[in-house]
């Protein structure tokens, strides 16, 4: 087995090694901050489209994933900034967003940890953009109009 062996003349050396480890170290928790810990709840489309620029390389929400409200319509009309996130650790709610038609956006989406909650959403018909979807942890409840 190959081994790295350097050889340091001088402190100028260990100073360059030093930086280029802890470099390492931030470039990988920058990474690894692709997407936020925990919940996501979005419930305007200026956050819909804010978490998009927020976290342009996120693909798995570690948490619930909730889009629109539980009590009130929210003005969500588009979900196409969503499209990179793959899996949901969580419920993946989606709830009271009036104008809603499709689920254009989480086409990608290929597991849901917990529940799949689909109510209140009046415009909406058609769930085809959910058929990437292999994996449900909890129960499926919808009404769709």
């Amino acid at each position: 087995m190959p081994f790295l062996i350097l050889k340091i003349t001088n402190m100028k050396s260990v100073k360059y090694l030093f930086l280029c480890f802890f470099a390492l170290i931030f470039c990988n928790n920058i990474i690894q901050a692709q997407c936020p810990q925990g919940d996501v709840i979005l419930t305007t489309q200026a956050e819909v489209d804010d978490f998009a620029a927020a976290y342009p390389a996120c693909t798995e929400i570690t948490g619930i994933l909730q889009i629109g409200f539980l009590y009130n319509y929210s003005n969500i009309t588009d979900l196409s900034s969503l499209d990179n996130v793959t899996s949901i650790g969580g419920n993946l709610r989606i709830g009271l967003n009036a104008a809603l038609t499709d689920l254009s956006g989480l086409e990608n989406v290929t597991s849901i940890g917990g529940d799949l909650i689909i109510l209140g959403n009046d415009e909406l018909t058609d769930l085809s953009n959910l058929e990437n979807v292999t994996s449900i942890g909890g129960s499926v409840v919808h009404s769709l109009t």
